[in-house]
């Protein structure tokens, strides 16, 4: 079912990952439900799953054959850290202040129950590889070993001297490239895993399609050339204010135009290929790793959650980036499978926030919920016992425009998302933001001052206001 690939026990850094891992005791927790946790870093929902064929994602597709994809999934933030954050925490932005990269969840709501914690309380061994908190050393006490990735290092000799930064690097093979390290120690990991009777909580994070997009070659022509955007697409939606788009994190690389010199249709249409190429990438890790799980036998035994923190634009509104509270920007695709719990072939349109994920995963393994949790269960929607989880959900970006703190707070039920800009602390709404996705996939036009939705609009902005003030 997945693509064949062969596990390399026999590097340095492997053979310490499974002595670390055999060497933990086999202690049996209450529930010995496996949970494998995938976290896709930057990953909109350009998958054959969600109708995307641009990119290879035969194996993603098979898994979600397994159980339920879910349609409607969004983040409450389109920034990595407190997206994470919002996931492991199972608490809003606004609850733990993190909106930031630099605010680390031990710092900043020290004392929690994290997701991996609640686990490691529970008798599972919890275990990291690659990216799932955005910083490699948050939340120790939560893992079972100390955490690992390879980007840092990498990332570091990038900041030396003299060394190139393209934003586009095609590489002969993933040889000693992060993620495929970080895949094949989890791989390893999965051997030890399966002559343990203790069960296990492994996350599993990939630092792909995230920018730079390096990739092997034979991704790249496993990749065809993504679909262009029309120039209407690529231009802010009329009637947005102009700080609802920002376009900056494209512009950290060297082989591209100097902020802010536009992208030429030939360097659009290159980047657009080589994040599909970056996603086909990732898509073959995965099925390594889910290939793993299966010869070792841990796959009827394990809950697979399959998430990205974030969406991100690929010149649609003229940006490359996310950071915004745009749909594009904050819908993201998520899958579940148990072969013991969830329904095969299952699909739901259900509205599920990031902070539900944490509730639901206790509550398949049968852990008790800790009481800190923001979140709802969604586990009757996973079940296929309904299809309704929660009326809206909520997301936010922050922006300085002309020394006044902006808070971008933003509302999406099943037709409309509408965001009111806050002034901060005041509370005065400065703009406001109200676009149709049901007549429009990538809206165009702002609606907020079309008066025949001025019902709509109150009616979002009461949801609004509940959510942020609490009455």
């Amino acid at each position: 079912m997945f693509s064949p690939g062969k596990l390399i026990i026999g590097s340095v850094v492997v053979l310490s990952t499974v002595h670390a891992v055999a060497q933990a005791d086999d202690v049996v927790a209450s529930n010995n439900q496996n949970i494998l946790l995938i976290i896709v870093d930057d990953l909109r929902a350009d998958l054959g799953i969600y109708g995307d064929s641009q990119a290879n994602t035969s194996n993603i597709d098979d898994l979600a054959q397994r159980g339920i994809v879910f349609d409607r999934a969004y983040a409450h933030q389109a920034i990595c850290a407190p997206s994470r954050a919002s996931l492991l925490t199972g608490l809003r932005p606004k609850t733990t202040g993190i909106r930031r990269l630099d605010q680390p969840v031990s710092e900043w709501v020290p004392d929690l129950p994290t997701l991996n914690k609640t686990f490691k309380n529970a008798g599972y061994k919890t275990l990291a590889f690659g990216k799932v908190y955005h910083h490699l050393d948050d939340d120790l006490e939560g893992w079972s070993q100390p955490p690992i990735d390879h980007e840092p290092a990498m990332r570091m000799r990038r900041k030396e001297p003299g060394q190139p930064n393209p934003a586009i690097d095609i590489v002969a093979s993933d040889q000693g490239l992060p993620d495929r390290l970080n895949i094949d120690q989890a791989r390893a990991a999965l051997v030890s895993l399966s002559s343990s009777k203790t069960p296990f909580f492994m996350a599993v994070g990939t630092h792909k399609p995230h920018l730079p997009f390096r990739v092997p070659q034979s991704a790249w022509d496993a990749t065809p050339q993504k679909r262009s955007i029309s120039q209407a697409l690529q231009k802010s939606p009329e009637g947005a204010p102009p700080w609802s788009v920002v376009a900056y994190e494209i512009w950290n690389y060297d082989d591209l135009p100097e902020k802010p010199g536009p992208m030429t249709p030939a360097q659009t249409q290159r980047l657009r290929r080589a994040y599909a190429a970056s996603i086909t990438y990732v898509d073959t890790l995965i099925g390594d790793l889910l290939q793993t799980l299966d010869e070792t036998g841990l796959s009827d035994d394990t809950l697979i959650v399959l998430w990205s923190d974030h969406g991100y634009k690929l010149g649609e509104y003229g940006a490359w980036s996310k950071h915004t509270t745009h749909e594009v920007d904050l819908k993201i695709p998520l899958l579940m499978v148990s072969p013991r719990l969830i329904p095969q072939s299952s699909r739901s349109l259900a509205i599920i926030e990031t902070v539900d994920i944490y509730p639901t995963v206790l509550d398949l393994a049968g852990i008790e919920l800790p009481s800190h949790l923001e979140g709802t269960s969604f586990k009757d929607v996973t079940l296929g016992q309904t299809d309704v989880a929660k009326k809206a959900a909520y997301s936010e970006i922050t922006r300085w425009v002309s020394g006044v703190k902006l808070q971008g707070q933003s509302v999406r039920d099943d037709r409309y998302r509408y965001t009111a800009w806050v002034s901060v602390p005041s509370g005065e709404i400065v703009s406001r933001e109200l676009y149709d996705h049901r007549t429009e996939l990538l809206p165009t036009l702002n609606l907020a001052d079309n008066k025949k939705l001025a019902p709509v609009l109150d009616s979002l902005e009461a949801l609004r206001f509940k959510h942020w003030h609490g009455s």
